[in-house]
């Protein structure tokens, strides 16, 4: 769809020149629609909320509201409205209802012919323990140093304190477990040019990162860059490398190895559709069938897993389920719709869930799901009337069901359906989740893009539950054995998990 533009003089100093030098002028073709059609597409952009978002209807955020306070200020100013600020703004209200596979953008935003939004953060960050740390990157991948032995950590920004700066700029994981806030925080602030010229801050050319540390604070003035500058752990590193090798070479040796020769370590970097990868359902199977069969205790990693399909947990699970506890009732989730008949849906059906009455399970599945429906307390309870369900994810054991302990794995960017994983079988008598609490999310989601603005618009039309009553969005899974990232794993010096874990199971180092 063709766009006016509204054509804005930016005048600015630029920081290769002092100010007593002639100014840069730039002017930014910014997409613009009317009034009228910004209206028309926050009232479209509100249907798509009412008719079809899941966690809309459990949140308590008032997004009427906020939308018609957006549109008054709109109809207020009078003026064309910008897109981009559009996108963002609407952006800021979909962040607040906490729905983890939810987002509003701007596709063409990097179209945009503005220098602004090529710059990135100006350092490389990451977290730790809460606060933001700068890293300078070593020769190796995955391999870095303090920025400065002493002043490090970042206490400020532009004299914003530096979570706030996060918040305001990396708004959208704003509902995501702290952990993983942070985290997926970061992550976003990369390319700071585009969150800022969203905001329409346009002149800025540099940024003023306050440091503390020893007691003291230290002010550095940095020119954004046009690097994008990321923070991989080694860890992250390894996961990419491995992914690379199955998806590129279908090699799939990376997954399996054995550790003190008796225990399985088996590496998921991704929640593939067997479909996609030819080989990879028959690898795994073998490797459950006969590569694990005689080890005392197998470890799942799952950090860095951004998800996918279920397709890895069906495999898993007749080996993780065992015969007392089968059949296991994994997950439940409720569907968007004014029609509440828990009729199979296909969008569900290949995600494993089904309506209690599927063809599907047996009359032992039903048996346990009935059990388990009596004692089920969702936190949040979907509303009447307003979600098709609930349908099941059901597991059974097989004959020969694996019989050492369980290990799986997790981080704050296990994400999706490799957050599903974690959730299905936490519960289970011989399984321990272990690591950091996952940035919990399973939503069905579907996409839409507004009208006048070309705005994209992705919706969770689903509500997951967890065993524990709670949804994975905005909970993750908390693990049993709980650890943090140190400095000397976010430097690279080692995996501090896996050398935690070796303790605890009894590996020798």
């Amino acid at each position: 769809m063709n766009k006016p533009y509204l054509l804005i003089g930016i005048v600015f100093c630029s920081f290769l020149w002092s100010c007593e030098d002639p100014p840069v002028v730039i002017e930014d073709k910014a997409p613009t629609i009317t009034v009228g059609e910004a209206t028309a597409d926050i009232d479209e952009f509100k249907k798509l909320l009412d008719d079809h978002s899941s966690y809309v209807q459990l949140s308590t955020y008032d997004y009427v509201a906020a939308l018609t306070a957006l549109k008054t200020k709109i109809i207020t100013a009078g003026e064309p409205v910008r897109v981009t600020t559009l996108s963002k703004d609407l952006g800021i209200i979909l962040a607040e209802v906490g729905d983890r596979h939810s987002h509003v953008k701007y596709d063409d935003l990097s179209d945009i012919d503005f220098p602004l939004i090529k710059k990135r953060f100006p350092v490389t960050i990451t977290s730790l323990l809460g606060a933001v740390v700068a890293l300078k990157k070593g020769d190796e991948d995955g391999e870095y140093s303090k920025i400065d032995p002493i002043y490090y950590k970042i206490k400020a920004i532009n004299d914003v304190p530096a979570l706030d700066f996060l918040a305001k700029y990396a708004y959208r994981p704003k509902k995501a477990p702290e952990t993983a806030k942070l985290t997926r925080s970061i992550w976003d602030i990369r390319r700071l040019g585009e969150r800022m010229y969203l905001h329409e801050e346009f002149s800025e050319t540099e940024l003023k990162i306050t440091y503390e540390g020893g007691g003291e604070t230290k002010d550095v003035v940095y020119p954004l860059t046009d690097d994008t500058k990321t923070y991989y752990s080694k860890v992250k590193e390894s996961m990419r490398n491995l992914r690379d090798s199955i998806e590129d070479d279908k090699d799939f040796s990376g997954i399996f190895s054995l550790l003190g020769g008796d225990v399985a370590y088996v590496r998921i970097p991704k929640m593939y559709d067997y479909d996609d990868v030819p080989g990879l359902e028959a690898r795994i199977a073998e490797m459950l069938a006969v590569d694990i069969k005689d080890t005392r205790a197998m470890i799942i990693d799952l950090r860095y897993n951004t998800g996918g399909t279920r397709d890895i947990i069906a495999s898993f699970a007749p080996y993780l389920v065992q015969t007392y506890e089968s059949p296991w009732v994994a997950n439940v989730a409720h569907l968007r719709s004014e029609t509440t008949a828990p009729i199979p849906i296909g969008s569900l059906t290949s995600r494993l869930l089904h309506p209690r009455d599927s063809d599907k399970f047996t009359d032992d599945d039903r048996d346990a799901i009935d059990e388990f429906a009596e004692g089920f307390a969702p936190v949040r309870a979907v509303p009447a009337g307003k979600f098709r369900g609930p349908y099941y994810m059901v597991f059974n054991a097989n004959r020969t069901p694996y019989e050492g302990d369980v290990y799986v794995l997790v981080n704050d960017e296990t994400f999706s359906a490799a957050s599903v994983f974690a959730a299905a079988f936490a519960d289970l008598k011989d399984v321990t989740i272990v690591g950091m609490t996952t940035d919990g999310s399973s939503g069905n989601s579907k996409t839409w893009d507004l009208s006048h603005s070309d705005i994209e618009v992705k919706l969770s039309t689903m509500v997951s539950y967890q065993r524990n009553g709670k949804t994975l969005d905005g909970n993750g899974t908390v693990p049993t054995i709980k650890y943090k990232r140190d400095m000397k794993y976010i430097l690279g010096d080692f995996d501090m998990f896996m050398v935690k874990l070796s303790g605890h199971i009894g590996i020798p180092l």
